[in-house]
């Protein structure tokens, strides 16, 4: 993992509410399907994995017609 990616994931995982290590962990956990104890251990592609999901969920809904 890069040193941008690290900066990347820590803004990413405020902005959604992820505020403990533990629900962080848990998160890419979920993501990259493998235990993990830190951000710093993952590697390139799966933090890139973390940040293309984080974005996802950034996404505004599409098809329907605003209220």
């Amino acid at each position: 993992v890069t040193k941008a990616q690290l900066s990347s994931l820590a803004t990413e995982y405020e902005d959604k509410g992820l505020t403990s290590r533990e629900q962080v962990l848990e998160f890419l956990e979920k993501i990259v399907e493998r235990p993990v104890k830190s951000s710093k251990e993952l590697t390139e592609d799966e933090a890139a994995k973390v940040l293309a999901d984080l974005a996802k969920a950034s996404e505004p809904a599409t098809g329907g017609e605003p209220a």
